[in-house]
């Protein structure tokens, strides 16, 4: 869920009387599970504790399904970069740096890697660049979430990402041909050029990701009814064999 959408459903539940107390963990217990509330908000008098209260979940994390789509490039001067992801918001330094270490620490192909409370299923692969000392350029697809994922998801995302790796190596193709050596390399004259091509290339690469996490969805989306019907075919079966 996005941020504008979980303030939209906080400012509504505000309407009725509610309230938000953002940032809280489930605790799991041999006896049931509770989201733990600090006496603070009793003392502030934003709770009544002869009130009973209904208590929405929103869910903190990469967007819908808390997940995002992520391209890191290694480039020659700065190390793995973030270039492009699903949505702006999921940017931040831990993304940052975890996908940099996934990435170097790796080889080309698809592999699953996870680093504290993010969880990644990323393909690695690399084009050819002048530019580059290595003669070639890294990159790195990947689908992001804060929930281990199973092998038949795994299976389905690099089914996802091996459609869409051509077009991304095009867009990279395109824009290395013109601008391999960055803005240090172009007189004054050419940066205007430059900066429009680079926020031009950044716009095609975050359509690309649209694209794969709309193809992901409806993936996952057909697996899942598959499985409801296969469970639902093996329940009917098990109350015909009882009859």
């Amino acid at each position: 869920m996005d941020g504008k959408t979980r303030r939209k459903l906080i400012l509504e539940a505000k309407k009725y009387g509610g309230i938000a107390i953002p940032h809280q963990k489930l605790q799991v217990h041999q006896n049931g599970a509770k989201f733990p509330i600090s006496k603070v908000y009793v003392d502030d008098e934003q709770l009544d504790p002869s009130m009973i209260y209904t208590l929405v979940i929103i869910p903190e994390g990469f967007g819908i399904n808390n997940t995002g789509i992520v391209l890191t490039h290694f480039d020659a001067k700065l190390g793995p970069v973030v270039i492009a992801a699903t949505s702006a918001e999921i940017i931040n330094d831990d993304l940052k740096e975890t996908c940099g270490r996934w990435m170097a620490s790796s080889e080309p192909g698809f592999f699953t890697a996870s680093s504290g409370s993010l969880f990644g299923s990323n393909y690695l692969f690399e084009i050819e660049s002048t530019a580059a000392r290595t003669g070639k350029e890294t990159i790195m697809l990947s689908l992001v979430t804060n929930k281990k994922t199973g092998v038949f998801i795994e299976d389905i995302v690099s089914t996802v990402f091996l459609d869409h790796v051509e077009q991304i190596k095009k867009e990279f193709d395109m824009y290395m041909k013109d601008y391999a050596g960055g803005e240090s390399s172009l007189v004054k004259e050419e940066k205007s050029e430059f900066l429009k091509a680079r926020t031009q290339f950044q716009e095609r690469l975050l359509l690309c990701l649209n694209q794969v996490k709309a193809e992901l969805d409806r993936s996952l989306e057909i697996q899942e009814k598959i499985d409801l019907l296969r469970n639902g075919n093996k329940t009917k079966e098990s109350n015909s064999s009882r009859d």
